[in-house]
């Protein structure tokens, strides 16, 4: 066997050196592993801050949940639970609180950049309700406070009194204008003023202007990255 190794040995010596047709190894990513071993009542506030980040870092982009569902429910009941190999029990528990605890919800009604068309049917945008005179480089939302359901409610009780109201106190749209990282709050609790950011001239209230430009003044540009950045939102 000696003999026959050096002989090869000295063939492939001879051969001449051709290109490495193997790809270049990927880059090695750093993996972080948590073990769910701890009841979340009994972390300090720190650790329960920690692990709601953890967890909601571990969900799939809104559209990927939105394109599963979708998918799912062309042959059988759509649940994000059967999604297993993505979203974990403990990740899906917190979206569902987050979700159910909600008090209010933003209602698109423009249509925002590189929306084609046939998403812009599916998504059932209400283009009807949009603002006038408001610049094209903003994409509106309209917020409601409650459930859609009983927003309908209350819409159809409202029809309903139209011819009731008195026209001294018309119903008119107003604009509010906040730093972008207050409207996480602002969507979970309402608008409130019990804490004072841009002074009160008038007094104790939650301010609004019929123009446009005199809220943008106080929609300060996002310095942080709170909203995801496939929004790429910078006002609000």
């Amino acid at each position: 066997m000696a003999p026959s190794l050096g002989s090869s040995t000295a063939n492939m010596s001879t051969v001449p050196a051709t290109p490495a047709t193997t790809p270049p190894p990927t880059p090695i990513i750093a993996v972080k592993l948590a073990i769910y071993n701890q009841n979340f009542d009994d972390l300090d506030d720190i650790g329960k801050a920690e692990s709601i980040v953890l967890l909601l870092e571990t969900l799939p982009p809104v559209k990927e949940m939105r394109a599963y569902l979708l998918q799912q429910g062309r042959s059988s009941e759509p649940s994000l639970k059967t999604w297993k190999d993505r979203i974990s029990p403990a990740a899906l528990g917190m979206l569902r609180w987050i979700i159910a605890s909600n008090r209010s919800c933003l209602v698109q009604v423009d249509k925002c950049p590189g929306q084609d068309e046939t998403e812009l049917a599916m998504s059932k945008i209400r283009l009807d309700q949009r603002v006038s005179n408001v610049a094209d480089n903003w994409v509106q939302f309209r917020f409601a406070q409650g459930s859609p359901d009983k927003e309908q409610r209350f819409l159809d009780a409202l029809r309903a009194q139209q011819a009731n109201f008195d026209a001294r106190y018309p119903t008119i749209f107003a604009f509010h204008g906040s730093p972008l990282p207050n409207w996480h709050s602002i969507i979970r609790s309402g608008l409130d003023f019990k804490e004072v950011s841009h002074g009160r001239a008038y007094g104790n209230g939650v301010y609004h202007a019929q123009d446009q430009n005199t809220s943008v003044g106080y929609a300060m540009p996002n310095q942080v990255r709170f909203f995801h950045p496939t929004y790429n939102l910078s006002r609000c």
